[in-house]
């Protein structure tokens, strides 16, 4: 006689739902800043999600970004969460960005100390420019804890699930010089590419970065 496997007395038993795997990648050229630093190894981890943080050095930003992006594929991570070593992030960032769980989330951050300029982007088209140019959200502009749709966005803080690179051609980011002497950046590079392959750029503005700037005197 066969055991019935679904009955009530012998349940079939469920494996546990695999925790999700994210790298926190710091891309550096030389220095993290003590802040950064700090934060990150206070960050909070959501319930079902592990956590590996590394800081990886490039010749450039983008190098940096690559290599980030090629760990987390190769070594089979669910999501890159970019912290640029300048920007302190609040205890709260992961809870955020893995709440949608969205292909790209990211949180905000004013562009420079005294700016209003912060890092969400939208692209405008102008005749005189082929390429359009990028208008940053001015900081009286940024609406209190919304969920932004945006065209791009600075990496001061930015979630992508590694599905996202797959999709897109290598290298993922890359710094432009244009032949009219315009230039794009390696963060707008990728959400450029990333938009036109049909993934929407998320910014959660409950999610604000601190901008550590220092000097050397």
């Amino acid at each position: 006689m066969t055991k019935n496997l679904t009955s009530k007395k012998n349940p079939i038993k469920k494996r546990p739902a695999k925790p999700m795997r994210i790298l926190v990648g710091v891309p550096t050229f030389d220095r993290v800043a003590p802040e950064c630093f700090q934060s990150v190894y206070g960050m909070k981890v959501p319930q079902g999600f592990t956590v590996d943080i590394r800081y990886v050095t490039g010749y450039g930003p983008a190098q940096a970004r690559n290599k980030i992006a090629n760990q987390a594929i190769d070594e089979g991570f669910d999501y890159v969460l970019y912290v640029d070593s300048d920007q302190a992030a609040p205890v709260d960032t992961l809870e955020k960005l893995t709440k949608l769980q969205q292909p790209i989330t990211a949180g905000w951050a004013v562009m420079a100390f005294g700016s209003m300029d912060t890092n969400i982007a939208y692209l405008k088209k102008i005749d005189s420019n082929p390429h359009g140019y990028y208008s940053f959200l001015k900081l009286p502009d940024v609406p209190t804890d919304k969920m932004l749709v945006a065209d791009a966005v600075g990496f001061a803080c930015t979630m992508i699930s590694t599905e996202v690179f797959k999709n897109l051609n290598y290298p993922y980011f890359q710094y432009v010089e244009y032949a009219d002497r315009s230039t794009l950046s390696e963060d707008l590079y990728f959400c450029n590419a990333a938009t036109k392959a049909g993934y929407a750029v998320l910014c959660d503005t409950s999610l604000q970065l601190g901008h550590v700037k220092s000097v050397r005197i």
